[in-house]
């Protein structure tokens, strides 16, 4: 069974978990701060992944322990965690995380689509 890995799947939390599932895949959500911290309109439904993990620190006490297939950014605020985290585990997948801060920023994101000639709003 393929393995989804959800950074801070804080938005329709439990749509997602609940449709990845229906596709066949292990959901594991990844929320980037402790159970207590995380406020109680962000916490998943009961079941809604197959796994929940609550973690301060991603890179130090859960890197080396954990798997995925694919990688999925749940918040802006965790999008340059969401890309050092598919670096290491979804090379194939992986955005550059030197550049994550051109798709959390929008501002930044226009300057950077007109430098490169490219359509923006």
């Amino acid at each position: 069974m393929k393995k989804v890995l959800i950074i801070d799947p804080v938005v329709s939390s439990k749509y997602l978990g609940k449709s990845l599932s229906q596709l066949g895949l292990y959901t594991v959500a990844l929320f980037t701060c402790t159970e207590e911290s995380l406020p109680e309109y962000y916490r998943p439904a009961p079941k809604s992944f197959n796994e929940v993990i609550f973690c301060n620190d991603p890179f130090n006490k859960y890197l080396s322990n954990i798997s995925a297939d694919f990688i999925i950014n749940g918040s802006d605020s965790s999008l340059q965690i969401a890309d050092m985290l598919s670096t290491k585990l979804t090379t194939k997948y992986a955005n550059n995380p030197a550049t994550s801060k051109y798709r959390s920023n929008k501002h930044l994101m226009h300057l950077e689509l007109a430098k490169n000639n490219l359509n923006y709003v």
